[in-house]
């Protein structure tokens, strides 16, 4: 498999919770995507398993509120995917929209250099009783503990196999997963200048009042999140980094990932718009100014508990 551990500067934006903003998803090049219960079973050309109404393809839509899922129950499932030979680079990972909260299961991620993962290697685990919040990983890793950035070699399948594998300890369910994303990560490289305000949420309501002055609420939807911050990102090579992510998510036309604290907080990953465009003007000779303006998109991240 092709993998190289990240930088020790790269580790470190982790360790000291820099924000993270994420937008490619290895996952939408998939040539092949499917529901399967046979641990040998040929993600090319085994029958796909899934719901037809839950089809596996809202897994990549960049919307977590769809969901995939089987059409029946097991007690072991695979959801595998054929990335092709032209996926991005990837180095963390989100499974969210998912129904695994409360339930004993072993969660995994695995890679693999042939179609039906003979000897797969696992890159993020999962044990226990599974929390309600997204399950994120910015450390994914098949060997040692330094995390590894994966590439889907153009000559050769390496890493162009990947599957989640869900036990559930004991009985049957219909796991759903609403995305699954295999994400290459751009680091800002410092927290923002001003206050983010990151506890600003909005809530939609319509309020109806009748002519004896009671008035009704009706909410619409609870708990979205609104984030603003400005930073200036001096550097080559921190400016292309704002770049890239920006050609990623297709100029903002595309949501994207965004955790403002990726190690004490990776749960909180959330979905994200820019309001506008890239607001990004030159302010010293080798430096410009950012300016984020974020809205979230349902389900929020403060309603999952």
């Amino acid at each position: 498999m092709s993998a190289v551990a990240l930088s020790a500067a790269e580790q470190a934006l982790v360790t000291n919770d820099k924000p993270v903003l994420i937008g490619s998803n290895a996952v939408e090049s998939a040539d092949h995507a499917k529901w399967l219960t046979g641990a040998s079973d040929n993600v090319t050309l085994a029958t796909d398993l899934a719901n037809a109404d839950f089809p596996t393809t809202r897994a990549y839509d960049r919307f977590l509120h769809s969901v995939t899922k089987p059409g029946s129950a097991a007690g072991t499932y695979y959801f595998a995917f054929d990335l092709g030979t032209s996926a991005p680079d990837y180095d963390c990972a989100m499974i969210a929209g998912h129904n695994f909260g409360g339930i004993g299961m072993t969660i995994t991620i695995e890679v693999a250099d042939n179609n039906t993962f003979g000897s797969p290697s696992t890159i993020a685990t999962w044990f226990g009783s599974q929390p309600s919040t997204r399950l994120v990983k910015f450390d994914l890793h098949h060997t040692g503990s330094d995390p590894m950035r994966y590439t889907v070699d153009t000559s050769t399948p390496y890493a162009q196999y990947v599957r989640i594998k869900i036990v559930k300890t004991t009985g049957t369910m219909i796991p759903e997963i609403g995305e699954f994303w295999l994400g290459r990560r751009r680091h800002l490289p410092y927290k923002f200048d001003n206050t983010l305000d990151d506890k600003r949420t909005e809530s939609r309501v319509s309020d109806f009042e009748a002519r004896s002055g009671v008035t009704t609420r009706y909410t619409f939807n609870k708990g979205q999140a609104k984030r603003t911050g400005t930073t200036l990102i001096d550097g080559t090579a921190n400016i292309a980094t704002v770049d890239s992510w920006w050609s990623e998510c297709a100029q903002g036309s595309k949501p994207f990932l965004y955790c403002e604290n990726p190690s004490t907080a990776p749960e909180a990953t959330q979905l994200m718009h820019q309001i506008g465009g890239l607001d990004f003007p030159q302010t010293l000779p080798n430096a410009r100014q950012l300016t984020l303006e974020m809205r979230e998109l349902y389900p929020f991240t403060l309603t999952e508990t």
